[in-house]
């Protein structure tokens, strides 16, 4: 009766999951992403980071402003400077290592996609990431997940693609008046590890040792 009764449990919350409806997300009045339900809001620090764990995989975006530097203002790579230093920052507050970095562009604005695989507590961790800088500000939006996910996938293109720029085209900036985005990504990634990693899979196995006692 017991196995029966947390069966039922399980189908009644996936179905309960799947009638939930999409929530468009403000990030720093400047753009917006869709999330595939309500996500938390986890202020910590000064950042708001915007997460939502939904079956097998975790859902994260966040806009921060990064203060002009007078180093980039002379430096004709400001802006690969930045993303570069964000990923170096996130991925070694993740323990981890660069899969792939790529160009990516979205609402007229070029910026980078790169995946991480990541660990906590002997646990690996994939994060496929996008990242812009726009108007000083440094909007990044991820999926993570237990294992490797591809970019093809539904659950991750529907996401990357809802992303949208809430501000007129004549206000866009994306020049080099940014400082080295590490600290950023430093302190986005330790976030994102804290608050996510230990829930992966937490599920699947509270539910197995369940099923296994009952």
């Amino acid at each position: 009766m017991r196995k029966a009764t947390i069966i039922i449990a399980i189908i009644l919350s996936a179905a309960n999951a799947y009638s939930q409806h999409p929530f468009v997300q403000n990030l720093n009045d400047i753009a917006t992403i869709t999330f595939p339900d309500t996500p938390k809001a986890n202020n910590i620090k000064g950042y708001t980071l915007y997460i939502l764990k939904k079956n097998d995989l975790a859902y994260l975006a966040e806009a921060s402003s990064i203060r002009q530097g007078l180093r980039d203002l002379l430096s004709p790579n400001g802006l690969d400077s930045t993303y570069n230093g964000f990923i170096q920052g996130f991925v070694s507050s993740s323990n981890g290592k660069l899969l792939y970095k790529k160009n990516t562009s979205s609402n007229g604005l070029n910026g980078i996609e790169f995946e991480c695989l990541g660990s906590k507590n002997n646990r690996k961790f994939y994060s496929r990431n996008r990242l812009f800088f726009c108007n000083n500000i440094l909007i990044d939006y991820s999926v993570l997940s237990a294992d490797s996910v591809q970019s093809d996938d539904k659950r991750v293109s529907t996401f990357f693609n809802s992303f949208k720029l809430t501000i007129k085209k004549t206000q866009i900036r994306q020049d080099n008046f940014v400082e080295l985005g590490y600290r950023a990504g430093k302190i986005i990634g330790v976030l994102l590890v804290l608050a996510v990693i230990s829930s992966i899979g937490g599920l699947i196995v509270f539910l197995i040792i369940k099923l296994t006692k009952g």
